[in-house]
């Protein structure tokens, strides 16, 4: 199976996870937009699969408790403009740096980082002082 294939299957298990709701409990339409995004968006692509609706969950707490306006937003446009979506994509990006998966490892993807020059490194030296060993008498 190419790599691609392997993406596109993996998102679509995320996106199960996402659709599943307890019965009789139904979510308000503005946190399944949320919800849809953050599948369709590929924004839980580095999630595992098992952490997904904990994922959600704790983003939906996190945006009720802090980032209330953008709910509001939704639900009263009932749309997802480009700036409540610009807005959202940031909120995701940051609640992702503090989530932490069950294996306890990060969800961000490591950003490439590019090596400092060593002629750019200043150079420091460390001199130990040693009081003079004290005579026996």
């Amino acid at each position: 199976m190419d790599a691609a294939s392997k993406a596109q299957l993996e998102r679509g298990a995320r996106l199960v996870e996402l659709l599943k709701q307890p019965q009789s409990q139904p979510m308000p339409v503005e946190e399944q937009v949320v919800s849809i995004f953050l599948g369709t968006g590929g924004h839980l692509d580095s999630v595992p699969v098992e952490d997904v609706r904990r994922f959600e969950t704790e983003l939906l707490d996190h945006m009720r408790a802090s980032e209330e306006e953008i709910l509001t937003e939704i639900r009263d446009s009932q749309k997802l403009t480009e700036e409540a979506a610009d807005k959202l994509t940031e909120v995701i990006k940051n609640f992702k740096k503090g989530f932490a998966a069950t294996g306890g490892g990060s969800v961000v993807p490591d950003e490439h980082v590019e090596a400092l020059d060593e002629d750019k490194l200043a150079k420091e030296a460390v001199k130990v002082k040693k009081p003079a060993p004290k005579k026996k008498k």
